[in-house]
């Protein structure tokens, strides 16, 4: 495996939790706490959330929800629809929405007449809202269909190494897509202790990294 990056090591761990957290079918007591205390879109109020938190953008552009996984999946920042986020394909109404943290699940309950903007849609902006309507309505639900995927392993779950490899693009199989990811890199990230956010089954690969040598670590 070589000599790891423990900084890019500390943002896949991190990435972990919110894996945990966006998955309905992982429950646990941290979770339930979390949930009650914080939630993906609210300011932090401590340094551990706040870490949590800038590494989001990388968990939200590596996972595809599945639409019957609707309660924790965000209407416009969560890719459930094609191969990127609403916001994304639709810019110019992300723009002008007055709910930008709107779940799915809310806005399927009313096939988005929910969705407000702070401006009367006219021109290209209306036929994007025809779209997206037109999105709505012919939308399929498949409860058969796992809830989510990880875009980054075979296996469709989230594992440490694929994560690890595609942040460090030195993997084939990533390469071609792994460019995009120095928009999504959280720039405050250098002092968090690496064991902190670590679960058992990771320790031996910090062990490792830390015995190669953190002088080598990039």
């Amino acid at each position: 495996m070589g000599v790891l990056d423990l900084n890019l090591m500390n943002i896949t761990l991190l990435a972990k939790w919110v894996w945990k957290f966006k998955d309905p079918t992982y429950i646990s007591p941290w979770k339930t706490l979390i949930t009650y205390k914080y939630d993906l879109e609210s300011l932090p109020t401590s340094p551990f959330w706040k870490a949590v938190l800038d590494i989001a953008p990388i968990v939200q552009n590596s996972i595809s929800f599945s639409p019957n996984c609707s309660t924790t999946v965000s209407f416009w920042h969560d890719i459930w629809y094609g191969e990127s986020s609403l916001a994304t394909q639709f810019p110019h109404l992300y723009n002008k929405c007055t709910l930008p943290n709107i779940f799915l699940h809310e806005v399927m309950a009313t096939q988005g007449d929910n969705l407000r903007y702070n401006r009367q849609l006219a021109g290209m902006d209306l036929k994007d809202w025809e779209n997206l309507q037109n999105i709505l309505c012919t939308l399929l639900i498949d409860d058969n269909q796992p809830p989510m995927q990880w875009r980054w392993s075979s296996s469709e779950f989230f594992t440490v190494k694929s994560l690890y490899q595609f942040l460090n693009f030195r993997d084939n199989e990533v390469g071609q897509i792994a460019e995009a990811v120095h928009t999504w890199l959280p720039q405050s990230l250098e002092n968090i202790p690496l064991r902190t956010f670590a679960g058992n089954e990771d320790l031996v690969l910090i062990d490792e990294a830390q015995r190669g040598g953190s002088n080598d670590a990039a």
